[in-house]
Parts: C-alpha cells; structure tokens; sequence
C-alpha cells in the first residue's frame, strides 16, 4: 500500500502522479520544438516566395520584351542564377497555352534554341510517372517536331495518363503525323480514355478528316466506332457520304454511331438516309434517327419523325411525340394529325403530348391545323 493524496483526488500513487507529470514536461519540449521548426520551416519558405517572384517579374518583363520586338534576341531569357531556367520556362509556357501563328512558332523556336525542349524529352524517361505526364503535357504546349518521335514511344506500353497526355501532344504538334498512330495504338476502352481520345482528335481539327475517313474500316471495333463519333463531333460535311454506308452496316453499333453523327453534321443531304434509319430493325436506331432528324431543318424532317408515333417499341414512339411537342406549330399540326387518325397506338400517343380535352377534338378537327 501507498501513500494517496487528499480525498477530492483519486486514489492514485503519488509515483505515478510523478511519472505524468515529467512525461508532460518531456512532452512540453517535443512541442516547442516541433512549433519552432515549424516556424522556421514557414519563414524559409516565405523568403524563398518572396526570392521567386522577384526573379518572375524581372523576366516577365523580358519575355513581354521578346515577344513584342521583331528583332528581340534570346539572350536576356538565359538564366543567370539557379532555379531561373525553370521561371523562364513556366512564363514562356502560360504564353504558349494561348499565341499561336507567329507568336507562336517564336516561342517554338525559343523552346527548342533555350534547351527545354530537350529537358522535357530527357524528363519523359523518368521513373516516375507524374513527371513523364508533365513532360508530355509541356511538350505538347512547346509543339516541336523534335518531339513527336520520344512522345510516340510513350504509346507503347504506357500508363493511361501519359498515353493520353502524350497521343494529346502529339495531336496538337501535327496533326497529319500524329492521327494514325493514336489510332492504332488505341486500347484503352474505358469511357474516361473515349473521351479524352475524342477530344484530343476534335481539337485536331478539320486537318483530322481526311485520316479518319481512311480509317473507317479499322479491323478493330472500339477503333471505329471512336472514329465515327469524331467524324459527328468534328460536324465536316466531307463525312456525310462514308457515314451513310455505315447506317446500313450489319453492326447495330456502327449503326447507331453513324446515325447520331449524321444528326450532328445537320446536313439536309441526309434526310432520306436517316428516313431509312427510322424503318431500321433495331429499336435503339430508329430511335437515335428520330433524334438525328429533328437537327436537319428540313421541312421533311418533322413528317417523318410523326411516322414513328405509331412505332411498335414504346420508347422511340415517346421520343417521336416529345420531339413533336417541341417543334412549335408544325409538330403540334402533326400531333394532332395523329390523334385524329385512325390509328389506335399513334392516336393514344399523340394524345400523351396534347392538351386536349374531348371537347376540344372536334374543334380541331375543323380548323387550318389539319390543313
């Protein structure tokens, strides 16, 4: 038994009592001196803030220089103090991301004259794959030609973050070189890497087309139905006849892609190609051809939509009525049309989209609307 404190505090062992408050003292030090370090750790960073953006804003006023003199000389943008190399070269680059004809190929040129083109390429090799994406990312604001060859190799066997940062860069440095081997190389069918894939061939441009088109017949699948989306998204009217042929491909896949590109293109030329794809045995294309129609502005269009009011799958008969709804006095012409008809499953649909009451009806019925 020990000797115990007072009766208002527990029962404890004065040893013990001892024991936490010495362990608190202990502790009381190992906090300062993490607070100390903390506050010089803070301090240092803030000089080296302060030591950074004065050296920003002296060559940002360089750059401005060089960019703004026709016969500006890149010796102020070499560094003269360590870490300026890489000031120099986040500056040129938020330029980069925005100028393009002259503008740009000077600071193409001042890319690759200033080393960081080669910098970028070295740091594609690296171990950690952050860096490798960075690079690619550079790279492809850089737009040399000196590194679409060491960016093509990052498409074999890479990760899906740098195989899409560099096929990106390499889209945006040359197109024309660039297509052919994204597409063939392409492997990754997630969803995420689709549309990144489309993007970057979007951004392509109509300098895109011609390979796309070439490409249609690509032995591999997700390959041709990505080039089918781009064609759509890409809205060239180089596109319509070859998509066309696609709308009666025995892959209802490449069917539903093609249709959905024509709609997007809009050109009025594919009226009756999409008047075909609404009489299609699959439910999915005649409904996506019913989708397709309602962008053609053609006067045609709207008739043709009404025809699927009294389709035998419920879905493309309550895609037809909602388009019609929201055509204005032409849609609502034909609305009305159908519920007056005699067909039963057009007359029950039609009237899902019409504010009719049975009263109303006959008053229609002898008004121009039928006219």
């Amino acid at each position: 038994m020990g000797w115990h404190l007072p009766g208002f505090l527990p029962t404890t062992p004065v040893w013990v009592w001892l024991f936490v408050v010495r362990t608190t003292q202990g502790c009381g030090w190992l906090v300062s001196a993490l607070i100390a370090s903390m506050v010089i750790h803070k301090t240092i960073r803030n000089q080296l803030d302060t030591y950074h953006d004065h050296r920003r804003a002296l060559y940002q006023t360089r750059v401005i220089d060089f960019l703004s003199l026709e016969d500006a000389s890149l010796a102020p943008l070499r560094p003269l103090r360590p870490n300026d190399a890489l000031v120099v070269e986040e500056l040129l680059l938020r330029h980069a991301e925005n100028l393009r004809g002259d503008l740009g190929n000077r600071l193409r040129e001042a890319f690759e004259q200033l080393g960081y083109v080669d910098r970028e390429i070295r740091r594609l090799g690296s171990r950690q794959d952050w860096i490798r994406v960075e690079a690619a990312h550079r790279l492809g604001l850089m737009r040399s030609p000196l590194a679409l060859k060491p960016l093509r190799s990052c498409l074999r066997k890479a990760p899906r973050d740098l195989w899409l940062a560099a096929s990106h860069a390499m889209a945006t440095i040359d197109p024309a070189q660039a297509l052919q081997p994204i597409l063939e190389l392409f492997k990754d069918t997630s969803r995420w890497a689709w549309i990144e894939v489309a993007r970057t061939l979007q951004g392509a441009g109509s300098t895109a087309v011609p390979v796309l088109l070439n490409t249609l017949d690509h032995p591999r699948k997700p390959v041709r139905l990505l080039v089918l989306e781009a064609l759509g998204n890409l809205r060239d009217a180089r596109a319509v006849e070859a998509l066309s042929l696609r709308t009666t491909d025995p892959d209802p896949e490449v069917r539903i892609r093609s249709v959905r590109a024509l709609g997007v293109i809009g050109d009025p030329r594919s009226l009756d190609i999409l008047a075909g794809a609404t009489k299609d045995p699959n439910g999915i294309v005649r409904l996506v051809a019913c989708d397709a129609l309602q962008h053609l502005g053609h006067a045609k269009a709207l008739d043709v939509v009404a025809e699927r009011l009294q389709d035998k799958e419920e879905p493309v008969r309550l895609r037809a009525g909602e388009i019609l709804s929201r055509a204005g006095t032409e849609g609502y012409r034909l609305l009305v049309k159908a519920h007056l008809s005699s067909h039963p499953i057009a007359m029950e649909t039609a009237r899902r989209f019409l504010p009719l009451t049975p009263m109303e009806t006959p008053a229609l019925a002898g008004s121009n609307a039928l006219a």
